[in-house]
């Protein structure tokens, strides 16, 4: 469940599994070790017409449907948890394999004794209370918050996800991100409040549908950080009705902006709109513009030419200054390149 293509929901799922089925060792133990209980089980399969093996199956079935039921109602405690402020998708990661392994180690020690049941949730306790002791601490001495917005060409894959992994890591020590939604980071950006909607059916209530929806969206955007210092993602689900709206309003709120090219061609008409929309920011600091072998540069020098020429707050530079192209070289280094750049308050260029 650590592994990066399912890390995002891995915890939650790390979570169900570890309710149900530790609920049904414990419950397998506890019958086995009552001869009465054994003996219900017998009598049961006999008045079914089961035998002793299929009266243990279906003992089992229906305990793992009483434990799997817990693990859902668990589930939706952790996504208000979420909503709440109270956990994030960091602390969920850490919490739930910290709890996995205390639960196997009771379940190692529980023949020396009942008494070992509560090895676990004591341990538990402990490591959460010196976790956000340490982390509050050293979240007080935070800078302030800066707003970063993502915006990419849908079709790279997992070009994308490597390159927002690397910059999230750092940014969100910094500030907040937001994004417009889409399926090429959906392994990565994924929240536990959006996994437990979309196992309910509810996805759809995500959307942004109208003017009146987007406005409470945009309200709705954490500016303070959580409990522990780091900041949230915010994905704005959108329709193609919609999502114009929703970018220009990001970029209006945005301290800095990543734009990734990469891939970027003729055929991308939306990334045309979205670097009219950058060129025609009046406030922003910081535009970068990533860029590599997959980009068509002819085509886009050709369009930040034509910004030039209409005016934008580039004045004669080119590109505008506040629209920094960058070549991605090495992922890793490049990703540092850009967090620097873009978190550089005075008037620092990054050009190709």
């Amino acid at each position: 469940v650590l592994l990066r293509p399912i890390r995002a929901v891995g915890p939650l799922m790390l979570l169900s599994m570890t309710i149900s089925f530790a609920g049904l060792v414990l419950a397998t133990g506890a019958v086995t070790a009552s001869d009465s209980a054994t003996g219900a089980i017998a009598t049961l399969g006999t008045w079914l017409r089961l035998g002793a093996p299929g009266a243990a199956t279906l003992v089992v079935a229906i305990t793992l449907a009483i434990f799997a039921s817990v693990a859902f109602a668990a589930l939706r405690g952790v996504a208000a948890a979420y909503r709440a402020r109270l956990i994030n998708e960091q602390s969920l990661l850490a919490d739930a394999t910290f709890l996995f392994f205390a639960l196997g180690y009771t379940v190692v020690l529980l023949p020396g004794g009942i008494g070992h049941l509560a090895t676990a949730p004591a341990a538990f306790a402990a490591y959460k209370l010196v976790g956000v002791a340490a982390l509050r601490r050293s979240a007080a001495s935070a800078p302030p918050p800066r707003t970063l917005l993502v915006l990419r060409v849908f079709a790279l894959g997992d070009r994308s996800e490597r390159l927002y992994r690397r910059i999230s890591a750092v940014w969100l020590r910094r500030g907040p991100i937001t994004m417009i939604a889409g399926p090429d980071l959906i392994a990565s950006t994924i929240q536990p409040d959006e996994f437990i909607d979309f196992a309910r059916g509810r996805q759809g209530q995500s959307f942004v549908r109208s003017r009146g929806d987007l406005a409470q969206r945009l309200a709705a955007i954490p500016q303070d950080p959580d409990w522990d210092g780091r900041y949230r993602l915010t994905e704005v689900f959108c329709f193609d009705a919609t999502w114009r709206s929703a970018m220009v309003a990001l970029a209006a709120r945005a301290d800095a902006i990543l734009m990734d090219l990469r891939g970027f061609t003729r055929e991308n008409a939306g990334c045309l709109f979205e670097l009219e929309q950058l060129a025609a920011l009046p406030r922003i600091e910081r535009v970068a513009l990533y860029t590599d072998s997959s980009t068509d540069m002819l085509f886009l020098d050709e369009c930040l030419a034509a910004l030039r020429e209409a005016g934008g707050p580039g004045g004669d530079d080119a590109p505008p200054s506040r629209l920094a192209v960058h070549d991605a070289d090495d992922d890793a280094r490049a990703a540092a390149a850009l967090v620097t750049y873009l978190l550089r308050d005075e008037g620092a260029t990054l050009r190709r």
